[in-house]
């Protein structure tokens, strides 16, 4: 049977990342957390103390294995979860995403693990880059205070609501309008505004939606 994908896209702070992993859990499937991948290999390149703009600063992907296990990300058997939350990371990991090689390479790791696979996966271009062909495309959204009020949330920050605002529209125009993959709702992406919505609302909304294309599916 064809493997099932779910591609969620939308910017930082719209939810996606929570709810995809939730609704990976409700399915029984694995949640990619692309964006874990990139912050990962930010955090590595920051540890070597090499220049983030140079390729060959990426040379160590070669021989990386990206594993997840319990909505921990492990490289080469190495748990970095808390590391990347770090605020440094955030500032960098826009960067680090607009290399192409560093692009090319993890896009061909989260297609190898979604091709034996049923996924969920959540990132910046999902459904019209790495995932063109799944099944559901969700892309959400919300108000950039309600965004910026998540992240801190989500970050553990202590810093002014103005501040991350401030990061989040910086993010956002680097994200939209970088020439590598910019952050893209697919054509074909049903789009939810989250702002007003709890998580188990975009959920259920969510899981109709894959149930209207299961069933349309199985009409052929």
């Amino acid at each position: 049977m064809q493997p099932f994908h779910i591609a969620i896209d939308g910017p930082a702070g719209s939810g996606k990342s929570s709810i995809s992993k939730e609704l990976a859990e409700k399915l029984n499937c694995i949640h990619i957390d692309t964006v874990a991948m990139y912050r990962a290999v930010t955090a590595i390149a920051l540890r070597n103390q090499t220049p983030l703009d140079d390729v060959n600063s990426y040379q160590f992907l070669e021989s990386s294995k990206f594993v997840y296990k319990k909505e921990s990300i492990y490289v080469n058997q190495e748990n970095l979860t808390d590391i990347i939350r770090d605020k440094t990371i955030s500032q960098h990991v826009s960067l680090v995403s607009s290399i192409q090689y560093v692009r090319e390479t993890l896009v061909r790791v989260q297609q190898e693990i979604a091709e034996n696979n049923d996924v969920v996966m959540d990132g910046r271009d999902i459904g019209s880059v790495v995932l063109p062909h799944a099944q559901v495309k969700i892309f959400l959204t919300a108000q950039i205070e309600e965004r910026a009020k998540r992240r801190i949330h989500e970050l553990g920050l202590d810093i002014p609501l103005k501040q991350m605002i401030e990061d989040i529209e910086t993010r956002d125009l680097k994200d939209s309008t970088r020439a590598i993959s910019p952050l893209t709702k697919a054509s074909d992406a049903v789009i939810i505004d989250t702002t007003y919505l709890t998580k188990k609302e975009v959920i259920e909304l969510i899981l109709s939606e894959i149930n209207k294309r299961k069933q349309a599916h199985a009409k052929y």
